[in-house]
């Protein structure tokens, strides 16, 4: 009788743990479905793109040796935001997609061997993290599960659209 109620409790224990959502103020966030409507995302916005209804403005960051993209769809409303910010020894790659109710940030971060200005440089190494954006909190996607975490932690200088179109709008 003991070894099956520890086996139905260890079953319970490991379907629990194996689970991959995650509950943000007593909702539950299905991170399959979260990757499900990226990937529905980025069909739609290829597509889009290459049927010519996306419109693409670009902005360079005086002062911030960087560049700020907007993607917006026929009726103005923004798809997405790439922000390129370059240092001496790397760059920083983050996107943003306005996908659904939160957004899905995407930040690629190199770092080379040497200064731009010097040689050609070769990538020492490369960071990828993935996050959700859902009211106003921040989330990593790591190991299949949606972790809380904060701007600081992600790298993170902007969490907002409105952010963002004011970065675009400044002269």
């Amino acid at each position: 009788m003991k070894k099956i109620i520890y086996i139905l409790l260890l079953s319970c224990v490991l379907i629990t743990g194996c689970s991959k959502n995650t509950f943000v103020n007593n909702k539950k966030i299905d991170i399959d479905k979260v990757q499900s409507n990226v990937n529905e995302y980025y069909d739609e916005f290829t597509a889009g793109y290459l049927r010519g209804e996306i419109a693409v403005t670009n902005k360079p960051l005086i002062g911030r040796d960087g560049e700020i993209t907007r993607y917006t769809d026929k009726n103005g409303n923004t798809l997405r935001y790439t922000l390129v910010i370059c240092g001496e020894t790397g760059k920083v790659l983050y996107e943003y997609y306005f996908v659904k109710e939160y957004i899905y940030i995407n930040i690629l971060d190199e770092n080379y061997t040497s200064p731009i200005y010097e040689k050609t440089p070769y990538i020492l190494y490369r960071t990828l993290k993935d996050g959700v954006i859902y009211k106003n909190t921040i989330y990593r996607l790591e190991n299949g599960e949606a972790i809380e975490s904060d701007a600081k932690t992600m790298g993170l200088f902007y969490k907002t659209e409105e952010e963002l179109s004011d970065l675009m709008n400044e002269s």
